[in-house]
């Protein structure tokens, strides 16, 4: 049985509520979350290699954390390149960028949908989905990145 779905999660990012926690929506759906620990670089390479690994068109969806950093938006774009390129090889393919947390997240995820969008196949397709963080979660973040 293949997968009808892959869900991309950075570190510090939600389970995307409207996939479902179903037992058969988990089934179908392949999963690559960040480790605790894990940096962009490591968790880039082994997401590439699901990636690559991907033998038919589906719905990818890439949800990005809290942080805005320049490491963080190199880690996007290059996941969102690998899934956008699968997609064309394979001939059809919808990949969703989701951003959780603040204007930063949005910000950069909002480029990289524009960016993307320019070299689309006609067949693939970009979303771009916002979840906010509450208010105190958001000014957490800052104080932690700032710090």
């Amino acid at each position: 049985m293949h997968a009808d779905s892959m869900v991309i999660l950075e570190s510090g990012s939600r389970w995307p509520s409207w996939l479902g926690e179903a037992a058969e929506a988990a089934r179908h759906t392949s999963v690559v979350a960040q480790k605790p620990g894990e940096t962009p670089a490591a968790f880039r390479r082994r997401a590439g290699r699901r990636i690559r690994a991907l033998r038919h068109p589906l719905t990818a969806t890439l949800v990005c954390g809290p942080e805005s950093c320049a490491a963080r938006s190199t880690l996007r774009r290059t996941l969102a390149q690998a899934l956008i390129d699968t997609m064309t090889e394979l001939g059809r393919g919808h990949v969703v960028l989701v951003a959780d947390g603040g204007h930063g997240t949005q910000r950069q995820v909002v480029d990289l949908a524009r960016d993307l969008s320019q070299q689309l196949d006609p067949r693939a397709m970009v979303s771009v989905r916002f979840r906010a963080l509450p208010r105190e979660q958001v000014a957490l973040s800052q104080t932690a990145l700032a710090s």
